[in-house]
C-alpha cells in the first residue's frame, strides 16, 4: 500500500500503530520498518511505538532504547535506517510486514531488497507512508506503476488530504478537534494563503482547482507546495524534477496519429554504472511506441540489440503500408546514441547500420546527423543544443 499524505496528518502515528498491531497478532511474524535517517527511525516513528505500547500497557522491547520488539528469532519487529540495502535483506518469513516511513526519502535498493523479500500472499503486506514532494524519488516511481500489476499484485493508494482530516470537518462545524497535534483548521486556512492562488469561479477546473471553505463561493487553484503538503497529490508542477507530474499524465493521455508513410527513430541512453540501466526509446512521428530498460549489459548486447529492434521496425513499417515499405531495410531506420559515456562503443559496432552518435556538449545540426537513407528518413532530424 502507498499512502501519499499532506503534512500533520498523523503518518507516524499510524505508522507505529500497525507496527504493534502486526507484532502482536502475529507469532510467528516478523515487521521490518525503514526511514531516511536514524532521527526518523529511534526518534519519531519508534519513539512513537514505545509511547503508544505504555499508554497500553504493552512492553516487548529488546532493549532500552534500540528500536526492537522481540520474543524469538521468529517473533520480532525492528527498524533500520535506509543507509544500505544490505542490512535490510535476507530475511525470509512466512509472515511478514515492510513498512516504510517518509518513503520518499528511502534509497531505491531498499525498494529492491524489500522486494526481493517481499511475497503477494495474504501473509505478506508491505505499507508506505510519504509526503508525495519529489517526482525523482523511487516512491514516486513506484506510484506510477500502481494498478499495473507490479509487484506481484499491484500498489493500492491510499490518499490523505488535509481537508479531509477529522478536525478539519469537525472545526468547520464548529466543534472542538478531535486529535490534539494534528492538522487545524487555521494550519490549512494558511496554507491556502501561502500555496494557492485566488480564481474566477468561472475559470475553475473542478478536478484541479478547489472551493474554500466549502459554500463559500470562493475557489483557488493549489501551487505545487499545495498539492504535496497540504493535499497529498505529487506536484502538477515540477519542484525537484524535469518532469512534472503533470506533464507525464499529459503526454501519456495524449492520443498521438501515426502516418502511414512515417519511419520510426530509435534513441538509445547507454549504461554507465552497474547499478544503471541501458534505456531504448523508439518514436513514430512522435508518438513513444515502444520502452525497454536492461541492468548490466555489455555493449556488444546493446548494440545487437538496437539490430533487433531496427528488424522490428521494418516490420512496423511494413504493417502500417507495405508499398511503402517495401524496399525499406533494417540498416536504414536511424539509431540515435547518446555517447556521453559509453555510447560511442556502441556507435562504432554499427556495421552498417544507421548508428548516430549525438552528446550534450556539442550541437548537431540536421545535416550532422548522418546520410538519411531511405523515404522521408529526414522527417526526425533534430537539433540539440548544448
Amino acid at each position: 500500500m502507498l499512502v501519499p499524505s499532506a503534512h500533520s496528518l498523523g503518518k507516524t502515528h499510524g505508522g507505529a500503530g500497525l507496527i504493534s498491531w502486526w507484532y502482536d497478532t502475529r507469532d510467528p511474524g516478523v515487521c521490518l520498518t525503514t526511514a531516511p535517517t536514524k532521527r526518523e527511525v529511534e526518534d519519531l516513528l519508534w519513539s512513537e511505538v514505545r509511547l503508544q505500547r505504555q499508554v497500553a500497557g504493552l512492553d516487548g522491547f529488546r532493549g532500552r532504547k534500540s528500536p526492537e520488539l522481540w520474543s524469538g528469532p521468529d517473533h520480532y519487529a525492528k527498524g533500520f535506517t535506509a543507509q544500505k540495502g544490505e542490512s535490510f535483506q535476507g530475511r525470509h518469513h512466512k509472515r511478514m510486514l515492510f513498512l516504510m516511513d517518509e518513503a520518499v526519502g528511502v534509497d531505491s535498493i531498499f525498494w529492491e531488497t524489500t522486494r526481493s523479500m517481499f511475497a503477494a500472499t495474504g501473509e505478506h503486506a508491505w505499507v508506505c507512508f510519504f509526503n508525495p514532494t519529489d517526482t525523482s524519488s523511487q516512491a514516486y516511481q513506484e506510484w506510477l506503476t500502481a494498478g499495473d500489476g507490479y509487484p506481484q499484485g499491484g500498489w493500492h493508494v491510499v490518499q490523505m488530504a488535509a481537508k479531509d482530516h477529522p478536525n478539519i470537518a469537525l472545526e468547520l462545524a464548529g466543534q472542538p478537534p478531535l486529535i490534539p497535534g494534528a492538522v487545524r483548521l487555521a494550519q490549512l486556512h494558511d496554507w491556502v494563503k501561502q500555496w494557492t492562488t485566488q480564481i474566477d469561479p468561472a475559470d475553475a477546473n473542478p478536478t484541479l482547482d478547489f472551493e474554500w471553505p466549502p459554500g463559500s463561493g470562493l475557489w483557488y487553484r493549489p501551487g505545487p507546495l499545495f498539492e504535496a503538503r497540504a493535499a497529498g497529490m505529487w506536484p502538477s508542477q515540477a519542484t525537484y524534477s524535469v518532469w512534472s507530474n503533470w506533464l507525464w499524465n499529459s503526454c501519456e493521455k495524449s492520443a498521438g496519429e501515426i502516418p502511414a508513410d512515417s519511419i520510426p527513430e530509435i534513441g538509445c541512453d547507454v549504461a554507465r554504472f552497474g547499478d544503471d540501466f541501458t534505456d531504448f526509446h523508439i518514436q513514430d512521428h512522435g508518438v513513444s511506441i515502444h520502452h525497454e530498460s536492461h541492468n548490466g549489459w555489455s555493449l556488444d548486447q546493446t548494440a545487437g540489440r538496437l539490430k533487433q529492434l531496427c528488424a522490428k521496425m521494418v516490420e512496423h513499417c511494413v504493417k502500417k503500408n507495405k508499398d511503402f515499405a517495401e524496399h525499406l531495410t533494417p540498416q536504414q531506420i536511424r539509431v540515435k546514441i547518446d555517447m556521453d559515456g559509453l555510447g560511442a562503443g556502441v556507435v562504432d559496432m554499427a556495421e552498417g547500420y544507421n548508428f548516430v552518435g549525438l552528446s550534450g556538449s556539442m550541437v548537431l545540426a540536421p545535416a550532422a546527423l548522418g546520410p538519411a537513407s531511405g523515404p522521408r528518413l529526414n522527417r526526425f532530424a533534430f537539433q540539440i543544443a548544448a
